[in-house]
């Protein structure tokens, strides 16, 4: 499947504003609070990103990159207070190198 150039400028513009309140908004907005009970879960999407390049093979044919389930992860990681850690920011360049692919 491949990803539309407008739908992948609209999802990393997604990202770089949900990742902007975090690093703009903590002054004004105390952030909710991350649930304990997340940290395996963010921890295992983090493993699975370096593990794979810094994005999810495509599960019906791993030679292909599920940018959807990449971006979700990220946004997951990014809710959990884990936007700015290494596999989100591997991740974020693989998506915006292939914005026009």
């Amino acid at each position: 499947m491949r990803i539309t150039r407008p739908l992948a400028k609209a999802a990393v513009a997604a990202l770089v504003v949900t990742s902007a309140f975090g690093l703009v908004g903590s002054s004004a907005v105390t952030a909710a609070p991350v649930v304990p009970s997340a940290g395996p879960a963010l921890s295992w999407l983090e493993r699975e990103l370096n593990d794979n390049g810094g994005a999810f093979p495509f599960s019906f044919d791993p030679t292909s990159t599920d940018w959807g389930l990449t971006i979700d992860a990220v946004l997951a990681l990014n809710a959990g207070g884990r936007g700015t850690g290494a596999a989100a920011s591997t991740a974020m360049i693989g998506l915006a190198a292939h914005v026009n692919y």
